[in-house]
C-alpha cells in the first residue's frame, strides 16, 4: 500500500496567470465562492463555498459543478 502525501497544492490561475495558492494538508477542504477559501462569485458556482479540492487518506478529490471546467497541471481534466 502506498504511502499517502501530506499535502496538495492547489494552484487557481487567470488566463495563465497564478493568482492564489494553497497547499491543504490530510483532511482540508479548498473551497470557492464568496465565502469559500478563494472567495470569488461565478454563476458556476453553486454555494458560497463549494468544495473544489478535498485532500483525503486516498489522495485528492476534484469537484466540478455544471459549467465549470477544471485542469490538471496544465491540462484539461476532461469535466465541464
Amino acid at each position: 500500500m502506498s504511502t499517502p502525501h501530506t499535502s496538495v497544492d492547489v494552484v487557481v490561475s487567470w488566463a495563465g496567470t497564478t493568482i492564489a495558492v494553497e497547499r491543504l494538508a490530510l483532511g482540508e477542504v479548498f473551497t470557492v465562492g464568496p465565502r469559500g477559501s478563494f472567495s470569488c462569485e461565478d454563476p458556476s458556482i453553486p454555494d458560497l463555498a463549494f468544495p473544489l479540492v478535498s485532500h483525503t487518506e486516498r489522495g485528492a478529490r476534484l469537484a466540478c459543478a455544471p459549467g465549470m471546467w477544471l485542469s490538471v497541471d496544465g491540462r484539461d481534466a476532461g469535466v465541464a
